[in-house]
């Protein structure tokens, strides 16, 4: 877009209409100049943006699949550790309940002896009192 330059009446005046066009096709031309030049910088400056932005993502690309990695193998071994602390678990409730069944027994085993005692001690009580 070329610069429209407007000068006063009295500039026109003074230098002359072929001087003051001269000066405003020197500025479209140095307009021109600095617009393509800002364009090329532009454009390259783009292009660097892209290359790093590209760099960015293969090293985050990198850092996420190693990341993904190290999760696989902490998942693994949480999975392992899970695994066996449940196994150990269920020994543990295996034993106690084997423990528990055997107390029972004994229990059991006391309490008909208590309770025979105390039937023959009462059936002993009876006759002796008639």
């Amino acid at each position: 877009m070329p610069v429209t330059a407007k000068f006063s009446e009295e500039f026109y005046e003074r230098v002359g209409h072929g001087v003051a066009d001269e000066l405003v096709d020197w500025f479209n031309t140095v307009d021109a100049t600095y617009r393509s030049d800002l364009q090329g910088r532009f454009t390259a400056t783009d292009v660097t943006v892209e290359q790093r932005f590209a760099r960015f993502a293969a090293k985050f690309n990198a850092t996420f699949a190693a990341f993904e990695e190290k999760l696989a193998v902490f998942e693994a071994r949480l999975d392992r550790r899970i695994n066996e602390a449940s196994s150990q678990f269920s020994d543990a409730c295996a034993g106690l309940t084997a423990d528990m069944r055997a107390m029972e027994r004994r229990l059991i085993g006391w309490m008909f002896a208590a309770s025979a005692g105390t039937i023959v001690t009462w059936a002993v009580l009876l006759r002796l009192w008639r």
